[in-house]
């Protein structure tokens, strides 16, 4: 949704990019287990941008300035979003473009969940 809201911003085109980083997070302390850090995916346009008045209603169930859209997109989105412990945040500057930033929990070393893991080889034919 934020790809293709990405996109249908840029009529007359322009650019559009995907950046992933990796934040650590400082240690909590020396008793508390350590941190797994965070995950920032950014989805920035080079669109019109996003008036000042509508940013405050993005996520407003059925707000909407597409003639055909429903205004759930981007609510929904960010449910999703949140039901993984994460994160939207937007920043938008007219004839500039808008940028959205989602932040994730790393997934924990699977080795720590599940203990070591043997590889069993292919049966032959």
């Amino acid at each position: 949704n934020l790809l293709l809201n990405a996109v249908e911003s840029m009529e007359s085109g322009g650019q559009l990019s995907l950046s992933t980083e990796l934040i650590s997070s400082p240690s909590p302390g020396p008793d508390a287990p350590p941190s797994r850090g965070m995950l920032q995916v950014t989805i920035r346009d080079t669109g019109p941008g996003i008036p000042r008045e509508n940013l405050g209603r993005l996520f407003e169930p059925f707000f909407t300035t597409k003639p055909n859209g429903t205004g759930l997109g981007l609510p929904i989105t960010r449910r999703i979003i949140h039901d993984h412990e994460g994160t939207l945040r937007v920043e938008s500057e007219l004839d500039r473009g808008t940028a959205f930033h989602t932040l994730f929990p790393m997934a924990p070393d699977l080795n720590e969940v599940a203990g070591p893991r043997r590889i069993l080889p292919l049966p032959q034919e």
